[in-house]
């Protein structure tokens, strides 16, 4: 069912939320090179996953 944008719908209380990322390609393009199988199969990961991990984790520590 389509989800209300303002106020939560009942029974919807603590329903997870999920979120993908995906490789947009060279950050240093204007272009966005995202895809079908980025978002939704098996996409082709060019940068080393766990690099990228450690660097979220850096830059939300703060």
């Amino acid at each position: 069912p389509p989800l209300p944008l303002n106020e939560p719908a009942a029974g919807w209380g603590g329903f997870p939320w999920c979120a993908r990322i995906v490789d947009r390609g060279d950050p240093a393009a204007r272009s966005v090179d995202v895809g079908y199988m980025e978002l939704f199969g098996a996409g082709v990961v060019a940068a080393d996953p766990f690099a990228l991990a450690a660097a979220l984790r850096d830059a939300l520590a703060g």
